[in-house]
């Protein structure tokens, strides 16, 4: 619903809310969102035509929050699980937009707001060689070590809403499972993410049935009607923004809101003495750092790349001088070129591995300028996954190879820190390099918010 005040616009959206806690926080941000100033704003929009938003919120059952979109008391609702609340949705879905679902022609594929999954969880006092598994919940020698519950004798299974999907894939759990005439009452269905897996020491039953169902996409809904009341060009931008609004499992994503990032990372980057190589001779550590300038590419390609869901891929890296100073059209030079040899002769064919540890050194610090880069100037952003490395030379029986991708992965993880600096890798013996160079460093990576 639209109504003009002067020259400003004024739009109401209804935004539902499934009323548990983890749909109501996810539904705050999605409300904040709504209500940004930049949500109408593109290049054909001009800022004083962008309405100003209120949101009103309603909060009910599961069965009942779809009941009011069907019915267009909402316009937008925030919870929707295809796993869990298909069935609510199939009645009217040709009447809505669910955003970024594969099936959904009106939007892209995309990711998921976040990815809830169902458990059984004990809390951690409970042995696990006693009860590993949904299974073992049958076993008589478990359950006269429950206590029932003194109003009614029986054993109880502590729930949430009967509507919910939990709450409908453990009532089939009871059934297959034999469970039907005990029950545990310190036995918890839950959703993962969810505040009691922070707040309490729970551990999750394994589930072989599979009747708690794979994991799951949160996905926001809207009503066809009310984005079709929309002018185009608003229509577009809301869609368009909304589908990228990704809050993610990752707790380490929220722990990275208050760390120093990339404050720190450039910090412990110029400290090589704490990245040398047992038996190596420190090569002048002071002109090692973090170069302020990403290299630019040398052919028809992108430094990296970054996915819809925040993977970051990039290109390989060469040991180009660390020179902050170039002039803007200047282009950087190559700190070394030639092949790796045991007794390197003092040509351009050839370098030492003793060089070849320098010179990594130096892809290593180029490669942190490209995640920064992808990381929008904040490293303290990056989960490095993989580092894979190419090293050229014809001695390959002679040469450590893993001793020189050791050079970069210690300075990585050192200059990420352990958690974030962690991957895998990948060495990989060629007879030559693009422009000659000893080796080449690409990573993969994960932006944590």
């Amino acid at each position: 619903m639209t109504a003009v005040e002067g020259q400003h616009a004024r739009l109401t959206i209804r935004q539902g809310r499934i009323d548990l806690s983890f749909h109501q926080v996810a539904g705050e941000v999605i409300a904040h969102v709504l209500q940004d100033p930049r949500l109408f704003l593109d290049s054909s929009t001009k800022p004083e035509s962008a309405p100003t938003v209120n949101v009103e919120v309603s909060s009910a059952v599961h069965e009942d929050a779809f009941r009011a979109l069907q019915k267009g008391e909402t316009d937008i609702l925030m919870g929707w699980f295809d796993g869990s609340h298909g069935k609510y949705v199939a009645p009217f879905r040709d009447e809505v937009i669910i955003l970024g679902d594969a099936s959904d022609s009106d939007t892209s594929p995309g990711p998921a707001v976040y990815n809830p999954y169902c458990i059984w969880a004990v809390p951690d006092y409970v042995p696990e060689a006693i009860v590993p598994d949904v299974e073992s919940l049958a076993d008589s020698a478990v359950v006269r070590r429950m206590t029932p519950e003194p109003s009614s004798g029986k054993y109880v299974l502590q729930g949430i809403g009967a509507g919910a999907g939990i709450s409908n894939f453990s009532k089939e759990m009871i059934q297959e499972y034999g469970l039907e005439q005990q029950g545990y009452w310190f036995v918890i269905p839950l959703w993962h993410p969810q505040y009691l897996n922070g707040a309490h020491n729970l551990r999750a039953l394994k589930e072989p049935k599979g009747l708690l169902r794979p994991v799951d996409d949160d996905r926001i809904v809207v009503r066809k009607a009310f984005v079709d009341s929309l002018p185009q060009g608003h229509r577009q931008s809301l869609l368009r923004v909304l589908s990228r609004v990704v809050l993610g499992n990752n707790r380490a994503r929220f722990d990275s809101w208050f760390e120093n990032g990339h404050v720190d990372i450039v910090e412990r980057a110029r400290e090589l003495s704490r990245y040398v190589l047992p038996g190596e001779d420190i090569v002048e550590p002071h002109k090692l750092a973090i170069p302020q300038k990403n290299p630019t590419p040398t052919g028809a390609y992108k430094a990296f790349s970054v996915s819809r869901s925040g993977v970051v891929s990039t290109s390989f890296q060469l040991p180009w001088k660390l020179d902050v100073n170039l002039a803007k059209d200047s282009k950087p030079t190559l700190a070394a070129v030639g092949s790796v040899a045991k007794d390197a002769i003092q040509d351009s064919l050839t370098i030492s591995e003793h060089e070849a540890l320098h010179a990594i050194r130096i892809y290593a610090l180029n490669l942190l300028a490209q995640l920064r880069d992808a990381a929008d100037g904040d490293l303290g952003r990056i989960q490095l996954l993989r580092v894979d490395g190419f090293v050229a030379t014809q001695q390959a029986s002679q040469i450590n190879v893993p001793r020189i991708l050791d050079a970069a992965s210690l300075l990585l993880n050192h200059a990420l820190g352990p958690v974030q600096g962690a991957h895998a890798r990948t060495a990989v013996i060629v007879h030559s390099n693009p422009l000659n160079v000893p080796t080449m460093l690409g990573a993969t990576a994960e932006l944590r918010w």
